[in-house]
């Protein structure tokens, strides 16, 4: 199966207040942070992604790809499934992007959303009229979660089962049982940096 991970398009600007998203000596390459930070929670799901099963993933980071750019990144090569990261703030641009590829991948794309805003939200968001280009959210951590979902939509196993999971079904949103938190973190494999 084909992945996608991504975050949408963002800039500390439109993000967060202007004390926050001042320029700095660095702003034109990395806004207010002066450096970067790899998005360690996808890369440690793409691990667990290549680790369970044949998957090819790929990333796409909305902080340095924007537009058309970044929808020709996350749609090239044609993933099954796109995973989001979103924050509280990145919300509104997330479920946008959602409904965007939706409509430039084709009905066969899934998308899936994740982070700790949603986890923190408990599934709400997933109701909102304009939620309609997310398919499933992610409560929790998303490296098993994921692992199974892509498993399910090979048609190995069901949605109802995987731990973690929103979805909908015939239009009801269902809640699945919480996924527990992995105690043993040692077990993960390392992130993908070849992303």
């Amino acid at each position: 199966m084909r992945i996608a991970l991504a975050i949408a398009p963002w800039s500390h600007k439109e993000t967060y207040p202007p004390s926050q998203g001042r320029s700095t000596v660095l702003s034109g390459k990395f806004g207010m942070l002066g450096g970067a930070t790899p998005p360690l929670s996808l890369l440690y799901i793409s691990s667990c992604l290549k680790a369970g099963g044949p998957h090819e993933t790929h990333f796409v980071d909305g902080f340095f790809v924007h537009g058309e750019a970044w929808f020709q990144a996350v749609l090239n090569p044609a993933p099954d499934l796109v995973g989001l990261w979103c924050s509280q703030f990145s919300w509104e641009r997330t479920k946008a992007a959602a409904r965007q590829l939706k409509e430039r991948g084709g009905p066969g794309i899934r998308v899936v959303v994740g982070g700790t805003f949603i986890t923190a939200d408990k599934g709400a968001v997933l109701a909102e009229p304009d939620a309609d280009g997310v398919d499933f959210l992610v409560l929790g951590e998303g490296e098993d979660a994921m692992v199974v979902l892509a498993a399910a939509l090979k048609g190995q196993g069901g949605l109802g089962k995987i731990q973690g999971l929103v979805w909908r079904d015939a239009g009801q949103i269902v809640i699945n049982e919480a996924r527990p938190w992995r105690e043993d973190l040692d077990s993960l494999p390392f992130p993908d940096y070849d992303l």
